[in-house]
């Protein structure tokens, strides 16, 4: 069979796969200053990882493209996911099955809201609801990468959140507002401030002063790599040249100026996501002291975090807000094969017209 463009994007797919995993192992291992964490596979995992994925994005295109000339494309569509069903279907992958399906319909269903209605801020508050209280309620309906991601952000251990957890299903609300604030080590600031409202600002303040400090440093790193890529992207040399190329110190002055507001902004935006979470936990205590804790009574507090997407650029809310749509639907596609059905309802609504397809999808299928 001679090599035609589905082969050879299907070549492509398997190496911009590979290379971009050999590009996030370094970004990782220099985020974290060389560090590795117990909770990480052994580097053969990682390279089985690394194969699988790639010769899972090879396989999704192929099948797609030679399947859609010998049978309908929503067929072949179908069954381009099989590949990744197949090979990726590993919780502690990065890409994993799961992850893509619950990325791309997240993205079809944003897609399908009218644009006049579609707004991030809003979203990401309904999200974040749905994301925060599936984490404190259960460990099994979140992929392991974001758990982890959860657990750092939140300065929280594992034995904390289980021990709150345990809690939530027998106390009362009020009881459940010493485990909020955690730190590390030791005990809740809301244990050193007091559980009454003078001492919950309190540890609410000490919390966010510790978290901001540790958020600037995060995202030093994360717009410093983001200005290598656009550097990359415009040709390395190329792409220094060009913003240095008219007025260069003016220039250079505006460039660090913007570095340095991105960075700020959004750090103060995770910091104040992460506290308000907290913080809304415990004055639920206060709220509702008596009440049994519900469900249903944290989901509704927990609408707070997202609201401070306002903080950001537009385009970072667009961002977030999309990211944060992924988890919040990973949860309710974890019953009875709802991943599955996902990934068909995301093909008949591609192949038929209904919704556009997402970038990702542009890329897994010949397009």
């Amino acid at each position: 069979m001679a090599i035609g463009p589905v082969e050879r994007h299907a070549a492509r797919n398997a190496v911009v796969v590979s290379v971009g995993f050999v590009i996030v192992r370094g970004l990782k291992k220099m985020l974290r200053r060389g560090a590795r964490s117990s909770s990480r596979p052994a580097a053969k995992d990682d390279w089985e990882e690394v194969w699988k994925t790639a010769l899972a994005a090879a396989a999704t295109s192929f099948t797609y493209g030679r399947g859609k000339k010998i049978m309908p494309e929503n067929v072949a569509g179908a069954l381009s996911f099989l590949p990744v069903k197949l090979l990726c279907d590993e919780n502690s992958y990065s890409f994993n099955y799961n992850f893509i399906v619950a990325y791309l319909f997240s993205q079809i269903l944003v897609g399908l809201i009218p644009k006049g209605y579609r707004n991030p801020i809003l979203l990401n508050s309904l999200s974040s609801a749905q994301l925060l209280s599936s984490w404190i309620l259960s460990d099994d309906h979140l992929p392991e990468h974001y758990i982890r991601f959860l657990y750092s952000q939140g300065k929280a251990n594992k034995d904390h959140i289980h021990t709150l957890r345990d809690k939530f299903n027998t106390s009362t609300n009020k009881e459940v507002i010493k485990y909020a604030f955690p730190q590390k080590k030791g005990q809740t600031l809301t244990e050193k401030h007091g559980t009454d409202v003078g001492g919950i600002f309190k540890a609410a303040g000490e919390y966010f002063v510790k978290h901001y400090k540790e958020a600037i440093q995060f995202y030093c790193k994360i717009y410093t790599l983001r200005l290598l890529v656009h550097f990359l992207r415009k040709g390395g040399a190329t792409g220094l040249a060009s913003v240095l190329s008219v007025e260069p110190v003016p220039k250079l002055s505006l460039q660090t100026f913007t570095f340095l507001s991105d960075v700020l902004r959004s750090s103060f935006f995770l910091t104040a996501y992460c506290t308000s979470a907290w913080w809304a936990i415990a004055m639920t205590g206060h709220v509702l002291p008596d009440s049994r804790c519900s469900p249903y009574v944290l989901w509704c507090s927990l609408l707070l975090p997202g609201l401070f997407l306002a903080v950001e650029s537009p385009q970072q809310q667009v961002t977030i807000s999309n990211y944060c749509a992924t988890f919040a639907a990973y949860p309710l596609l974890c019953y009875k094969n709802g991943f599955d059905v996902a990934a068909i309802a995301s093909t008949l609504l591609c192949t038929t017209g209904t919704a556009q397809k997402p970038f990702l999808l542009k890329m897994m299928w010949y397009q």
